[in-house]
C-alpha cells in the first residue's frame, strides 16, 4: 500500500486538475487533509471525476462556507 504522504500528492493533484483550483494540503498529527475550492455547477463529467477522486480518501466531504464551496478529504497516517 503507498503511504499517506504519497496518496495525498496523488489525491490533490487530482482534485487541482479536476477543479482548476489549487488544492491545499495540511499535515497533522494523524492524518493529512486535503481541501479544494470547487465552482458550481459542476459539468457531470467533473462531477464524476471529483468523485472518483475523493473515493481514494479515507474520509471526505463538502462544505459550504460564506457562499463558497469546497470539498475536503482526509487519509490517516499510521500509527507508530
Amino acid at each position: 500500500m503507498r503511504s499517506p504522504a504519497v496518496r495525498a500528492a496523488r489525491l490533490a493533484a487530482l482534485l487541482s486538475k479536476t477543479t482548476g483550483h489549487q488544492a491545499l494540503t495540511t499535515d497533522e498529527a494523524e492524518l493529512i487533509r486535503i481541501e479544494v475550492a470547487i465552482s458550481e455547477p459542476l459539468s457531470e463529467t467533473a462531477h464524476t471525476a471529483l468523485l472518483t477522486a475523493l473515493r481514494t480518501a479515507d474520509h471526505f466531504g463538502f462544505e459550504r462556507v460564506d457562499g463558497r464551496a469546497h470539498v475536503w478529504a482526509t487519509l490517516k497516517k499510521p500509527k507508530a
